[in-house]
């Protein structure tokens, strides 16, 4: 769950930032552990955007978090980003 923004920063460029906030996690669920040493990589839906006010907007993504060979992902998540402008 802990790489999710690092990998989601991977993925996603949002232009005309100054900042993005790892703001919250509405649903979450662990399917299959990861084994060490494992690939991973993850996978995103833009699920909705919505505009706080003048200088912030919420993005809400599902990101899967897949494992290389595995028919389980590892982690699927709904995470909630703020961006600031």
């Amino acid at each position: 769950m802990s790489l999710i923004p690092l990998l989601n920063q991977e993925v996603i460029d949002v232009q005309g930032k100054s900042a993005s906030i790892n703001y919250g996690i509405n649903k979450l669920r662990f399917p299959a552990a990861v084994k060490s040493g494992a690939d991973i990589r993850s996978k995103m839906e833009l699920l909705d955007v919505s505009r706080v006010d003048d200088h912030r907007t919420q993005a809400i993504y599902r990101t899967t978090v897949e494992i290389r060979g595995e028919d389980k992902p590892a982690c699927v998540a709904e995470n909630l980003v703020m961006y600031v402008a």
